[in-house]
C-alpha cells in the first residue's frame, strides 16, 4: 500500500484523528473560529470546566500538537518578517518562499491527480 492509500485508509478507520472523537475535534474547531486566546484555553482546561479526556487535549500545547499532526506540511508555510525603509518610514511586511509554497502544494493529495 502507497502512501496516498494509506492516509486515506487511516481517515476511514478514524475520520477524527488526531482526535479521540467528533467533540473534540468540534470543540477545538469553535475554540479557533472564535478566536479564542491561549491564555483563555488553559484557563478552560485548568478550571476544569473542559474534560480533557473526551476531547483528547487539555492545554493550548497539546490542541496546537494536534493541529500540526493535521497538516504535516505546514512547516512549508512558515511567515517571514523584514523591514524596508524609504527614507522617511520604516515599513514591516510578511512573506512566504515561493519554493516552499510550491513544494506545499506538490505534496497535497486532494490535487494528485489534477498536476499536468
Amino acid at each position: 500500500m502507497n502512501g496516498f492509500e494509506q492516509e486515506i485508509s487511516n481517515l476511514c478507520d478514524d475520520p477524527w484523528a488526531p482526535f479521540p472523537s467528533r467533540q473534540g475535534f468540534r470543540l477545538d474547531s469553535w475554540l479557533l473560529e472564535s478566536k479564542v486566546p491561549k491564555s483563555r484555553i488553559n484557563e478552560y482546561f485548568a478550571s476544569g470546566l473542559g474534560n480533557s479526556e473526551s476531547v483528547g487535549y487539555g492545554s493550548m500545547h497539546t490542541l496546537e500538537k494536534h493541529l500540526r499532526e493535521l497538516d504535516p506540511y505546514s512547516q512549508y508555510l512558515q511567515w517571514f518578517a523584514e523591514q524596508v525603509e524609504d527614507g522617511k518610514r520604516t515599513l514591516s511586511f510578511f512573506y512566504r518562499n515561493v519554493l516552499d509554497c510550491v513544494r506545499y502544494l506538490l505534496r497535497q493529495i486532494a490535487y494528485r491527480d489534477d498536476f499536468v
